[in-house]
């Protein structure tokens, strides 16, 4: 999404939009998100405060048992956009550069995809699961846990026949 700052001309506001997000998910898959934007703004003189919310649905599957789960994404993040403003030279107030947007004083559109995007992605929960309590796949039929009780015994893992022997088991 792109905002143009000549429409920002009121000292506060709201502007929505769209973007889309691109990545590639935990399965390997390659996944687009649309995500809805809403941008608060005030402005003085030089700068621009943007507060941007975004809200995006992810549709993937559970992982442990594969079912189809959507889970929703919605961030919130801060932008400092300061027109014409050297990066790095004259900062007393300790700022670095990644915390605002500098731009031209003939400078008028500033994109907001990168902020959507790492923001989007970063909220992505590592453990993507249908319910707290999701028993998976039986190892040995494939079976989904969830549904069916299946009779399937647990292998028995070779490494540890050494300890039962010792053991008497």
């Amino acid at each position: 999404m792109k905002i143009d700052l000549r429409n920002l001309d009121e000292t506060s506001g709201e502007v929505t939009g769209s973007d889309c997000v691109q990545f590639t998910d935990a399965m390997g898959e390659a996944v687009e998100l649309a995500c809805s934007v809403r941008v608060r703004y005030n402005h003085t003189g030089g700068a621009f405060y943007l507060h941007v919310s975004t809200e995006s649905k992810f549709e993937t599957s559970c992982h442990r048992c594969l079912d189809p789960v959507t889970v929703p994404l919605d961030a919130e993040f801060d932008v400092v956009i300061r027109r014409g403003v050297d990066r790095e030279e004259g900062r007393s107030d300790g700022a670095r550069s990644e915390d605002y947007i500098t731009v031209g004083a003939n400078e008028h559109e500033v994109s907001l995809h990168p902020f959507i995007h790492e923001n989007t992605v970063v909220n992505i929960p590592m453990l993507i699961l249908c319910s707290d309590d999701c028993k998976g796949l039986c190892p040995e039929c494939g079976g989904n846990r969830n549904r069916t009780q299946c009779d399937c015994k647990p292998a028995r893992d070779s490494r540890w026949d050494a300890l039962r022997r010792v053991s008497g088991d």
